[in-house]
C-alpha cells in the first residue's frame, strides 16, 4: 500500500516524461532539413517549417500531461496508481505523435 506521501506527488513522474518528451521534439525541432536544388523552394524547406510544427505538438503534449494530472487526483486513492501508469503512456504516445509530425513538417522521407 502506498502512503499518502506518495501518492500525493504522483505529478512529477507524469511531468518527467513530457518534459522529455518536449525536450526531444524540441532537439529534432533543430535538425537540419534536406531540401532539393529546386526553384521555387517547396513550403517544407521554410526555415521554421519544424519550429511551428514542434511548438504546436508540443503544447499537445503539455495539454495530455497536464489532463492526465488532473484526472490522476480525480480518481479514489487506491486507483492513483494505474490512473498515473495510464497517463504516462498516453503522455509517451502523445511524445511519439508530436516527434513523428515534427520529423514529417520538413518533408523527411522514411525510405
Amino acid at each position: 500500500m502506498t502512503s499518502i506521501t506518495e501518492a500525493s506527488r504522483v505529478w512529477q513522474p507524469i511531468a518527467a516524461t513530457a518534459a522529455v518528451m518536449m525536450v526531444t521534439v524540441f532537439l529534432i525541432s533543430l535538425m537540419p532539413e534536406i531540401c532539393p536544388a529546386i526553384d521555387p523552394a517547396p513550403a517544407s524547406c521554410r526555415s521554421d517549417a519544424r519550429g511551428s510544427t514542434a511548438v504546436g505538438v508540443g503544447l499537445l503534449v503539455a495539454v495530455v500531461a497536464t489532463t492526465g494530472v488532473v484526472s490522476t487526483y480525480a480518481v479514489p486513492f487506491r486507483w492513483r496508481y494505474r490512473a498515473m501508469t495510464t497517463a504516462m503512456i498516453a503522455v509517451v504516445l502523445a511524445g511519439v505523435i508530436a516527434m513523428i509530425a515534427t520529423l514529417f513538417a520538413s518533408g523527411f522521407i522514411v525510405i
